[in-house]
Formats: C-alpha cells, sequence, structure tokens
C-alpha cells in the first residue's frame, strides 16, 4: 500500500498529526499493510520540565508487543531532535509498568531515578503510598553519539518522510 504525502513512517505502520476533526497533539497510527488504525502517539512538551518533549502512545491490544511502539519512538525522537529543535526528549511511567519502561530503553532513552507521582494518572486504581514512577531520557548530544556510534545497536530506523511532489 501507498503511503500519503506528509506522514511519517517505518517499516509496518504510518502516521500523521491529527486533523483539526481529531483531538489536537495526537498523531493516528495506521498498520501499512491493511490501513487498520491501530491508536495513537502524542508526543507533547513535557509538563514537568520545560525544554523537553514526551512521547506518549496507545495502542490497540492486539497489536500490543510486536514492537510497533518502540519503531515510532525512535521515529518521534528523531523528529524531536531533528525536526522540532528539542534539547532533551523523556518520558515517564509508573514503576510497575515493566512494557512502557522497556519501550522507553529499546528506543534509546537512559532510566533517571524513580519518584513518586503526585499526580493520579491512574485515577484512583494505584494507592497513594504506591505511585513510584520511572523516568527515562535522552539528550540531543546522547542521541547523535547513538546515531553515530551504536546505531546497529540501539536498532534505530532509517530517517523516511514522504513529500508531496
Amino acid at each position: 500500500m501507498s503511503v500519503p504525502a506528509g506522514f511519517l513512517e517505518t517499516e509496518r505502520i504510518y502516521f500523521r498529526q491529527f486533523q483539526d476533526t481529531d483531538a489536537q497533539d495526537f498523531w493516528a497510527v495506521r498498520l501499512r499493510d491493511s490501513n487498520l488504525f491501530i491508536g495513537w502517539f502524542h508526543p507533547r512538551p513535557d509538563k514537568i520540565s520545560e525544554g523537553e518533549t514526551e512521547p506518549g502512545y496507545r495502542f490497540q491490544w492486539n497489536v500490543r508487543g510486536c514492537g510497533l511502539a518502540t519503531e515510532g519512538s525512535k521515529v518521534l525522537l528523531d523528529q524531536a531532535f531533528n525536526e522540532w529543535g528539542y534539547q532533551k526528549v523523556c518520558a515517564r511511567t509508573m514503576a510497575i509498568n515493566p512494557a512502557w519502561r522497556r519501550v522507553m530503553e529499546k528506543a534509546g532513552l537512559r532510566f533517571e531515578p524513580e519518584f513518586h507521582d503526585e499526580m493520579d494518572v491512574a485515577h484512583g486504581w494505584i494507592e497513594e503510598s504506591e505511585r513510584r514512577a520511572a523516568k527515562y531520557s535522552i539528550t540531543r548530544a546522547g542521541y547523535c553519539a547513538a546515531r553515530r556510534g551504536t546505531a546497529e545497536k540501539l536498532n534505530f530506523p532509517a530517517k523516511k518522510r514522504r513529500t508531496e511532489g
């Protein structure tokens, strides 16, 4: 299937920023082989650390565990540093969420100390005393060094972007 102009892509998925009729700052994610909508990415300015961006995502259950979040996160890292001008990308999750922690690690972000999350992001599902959270991050310099020296190890995708013309 041909990928429409203006979309970011990997070998298995493509995504674009939602349109005016969609939610603001969200990027729709579709499988390339079937055009099936499977979820979204939400790269946004970080709410805690000014000058950083935080990628987020949500995928349908049937496509989780296939590496798609890692693929897309790597492309968003490239966008954050090379197109949007951020100096640092960070991501946070509850410490008890090993899947998202692994996505961050595989995308190249590095673990920072755990902290107690004051915000009730789980909407009462987790007791106040259990709100341990983990932060991962990578700086522009760290990203560039990884791209130069260990791109194979981190398995960064080649930069792809469809443009009109």
